[in-house]
């Protein structure tokens, strides 16, 4: 009897469960969601969790929370693969400025680990493609615009990933055949150099590039962006480097890479104009210059420090500098001038206000009174003639009285 009346209680529930789905209200039923919920419920996820733009979306994220940390990011990998594609297809600057610019959202939106991670699997693939958009830094040292789809990587992945970037500068800086790579690579570890722990390797890097020969007899626009290194180490070794690679340049006739090794020196100088006595001591001050050039370097001088003093006095004294050198000389000295634009490595320099470089003005017309008394004569003296009325008339000093 118990039994029985089990089972026609089994059976009772499980006709009041069929008629209930069978007779279920149409209301109740899941509806697919409108088109303007799913884009608010995109909106509301974040640009990791979406295609890049201008790349198909795919049903499986490449930032599903599945896939492993550190793991790279398949959206960026298949963002990076699709613009290899279409700049190889691009048909012009305007279009392969469009294409960076997508590259650019699509990884600077990612994970910044996963999408380091997908850029540093295709710097090791060795594949590439031309941009035909040429080699330029715009502020802080972040680049425009890139000649290559690798070196785009290389400049994002230092804003994404900087210790990612240091190990993938390195490793390419190892077997680089490309002085544009190189260059991106050498900023990278010189951004990382946080408290000059990696100077020595700096220094290293960049002797390696100058050192060869089929980048330097052509030096791309990278590898002279790439000089200013010399500038954040500004000591007399790299000085003297940079002077022999300037002596060179010049009498070889390659006139940009001695265009940016002036700079590089004379940036420099404006660092630490001791480096020209710290380097030529005793001897002759840039013998293997150009006399504009020698000149140009020479005004950077400080007569205020006795040291740069002496100097000083022995360059204008020297019997084979031509009239026109110490003519250039006079009309620069002392050179107060600045260059002014992005660089790829350093900070721009601080320049002076009008009023604090009439009063530096005024010292040096002071130290030049006292060695137009002592006996500087000939070629020497009318030097110092020169510098003594140009600076008179610039810091309004009308009460020196000129020696006789």
């Amino acid at each position: 009897m118990k039994s029985r009346r089990r089972i026609l209680l089994c059976g009772a529930a499980a006709l009041v469960l069929l008629l209930g789905w069978i007779f279920r209200p149409a209301g109740k039923v899941r509806q697919s969601p409108a088109p303007q919920e799913t884009v608010s419920e995109n909106r509301r996820s974040s640009p990791a969790n979406r295609a890049p733009r201008g790349v198909p979306a795919q049903a499986n994220p490449g930032n599903d929370p599945a896939r492993p940390a550190g793991a790279p990011d398949s959206n960026v990998a298949r963002l990076i693969e699709h613009c290899l594609e279409r700049f190889r297809a691009a048909g012009g600057e305007e279009q392969s400025r469009t294409i960076l610019q997508e590259l650019r959202d699509g990884i600077r939106g990612a994970d910044p680990e996963s999408a380091a991670a997908a850029i540093s699997a295709f710097l090791k693939s060795g594949k590439d493609a031309a941009t035909d958009l040429p080699f330029v830094v715009g502020p802080e040292g972040i680049m425009e615009l890139t000649p290559t789809l690798r070196t785009a990587l290389l400049d994002l992945l230092l804003t994404v990933d900087p210790l990612a970037a240091l190990e993938v500068a390195r490793a390419i800086m190892n077997d680089s055949k490309s002085p544009d790579e190189y260059a991106l690579a050498l900023r990278n570890v010189a951004s990382n150099d946080l408290d000059g722990d990696l100077k020595n390797e700096i220094r290293s890097c960049l002797e390696r590039m100058i050192q060869t020969q089929d980048w330097s007899a052509n030096p791309s626009a990278g590898f002279l962006e790439a000089l200013d290194a010399a500038v954040l180490l500004v000591d007399k070794q790299m000085f003297d480097t940079i002077a022999r690679l300037l002596g060179e340049a010049a009498a070889s006739g390659n006139s940009s890479l001695a265009r940016a090794g002036l700079m590089a020196l004379d940036r420099m100088l404006v660092r630490d104009p001791s480096l020209l006595v710290q380097s030529f001591g005793a001897g002759q001050a840039l013998p293997e210059l150009p006399p504009d050039q020698r000149a140009s370097l020479m005004s950077r001088l400080d007569v205020t420090d006795p040291a740069q003093r002496e100097l000083f006095t022995r360059y204008v004294s020297a019997p084979n500098h031509g009239p026109a050198e110490l003519e250039y000389f006079a009309a620069l000295f002392p050179n107060g001038n600045f260059l002014h634009g992005n660089w790829l490595i350093t900070a721009a320099d601080v320049t002076h206000s009008i009023a604090s470089r009439r009063e530096e003005d005024r010292k040096v017309l002071a130290e030049i009174d006292r060695l137009m008394a002592g006996e500087l004569q000939g070629s020497a003296r009318e030097t110092l003639v020169s510098i003594r009325e140009r600076l008179t008339r610039v810091a309004g000093d009308s009460e020196s009285v000129s020696p006789e």
